[in-house]
């Protein structure tokens, strides 16, 4: 069986990695590190930088990035349309039965950037 394969021990439970995981967990995506010369420093805590894996994540889940240079299969996030949503005072008025002309403040809408 290959590194690749192995289960992880997460939070003390044991875990098969996604295949974007695979090569971070295998030590093939090793965190680049830069250590300050006259400072004792604990040794990186995680063999990749956590980062890098969040970007692999997403594309892997979600098709996208958000950093980096996107490859070809990639989806363009900019072409992605997303439903807006309104917040309010769940305790105040409806907002049909608001009286005609009174100043209600501005819908707020979620955008990928």
């Amino acid at each position: 069986m290959s590194a690749h394969s192995q289960p992880i021990v997460l939070d003390g439970q044991r875990k098969r990695p996604l295949p974007f995981e695979r090569p971070y967990w295998a030590g093939e995506r090793p965190a680049d590190i830069i250590r300050w010369p006259d400072r004792d420093e604990e040794p990186y805590a995680l063999p990749f930088h956590p980062r890098e894996l969040g970007e692999d994540a997403l594309r892997g889940l979600c098709g996208f990035i958000l950093e980096g240079r996107p490859e070809p299969d990639d989806v363009d996030a900019d072409t992605i349309r997303l439903h807006g949503f309104q917040v309010r005072d769940p305790h105040g008025p409806d907002p049909v039965e608001q009286q005609p002309g009174r100043a209600r403040g501005p819908a707020a809408y979620s955008r990928l950037l």
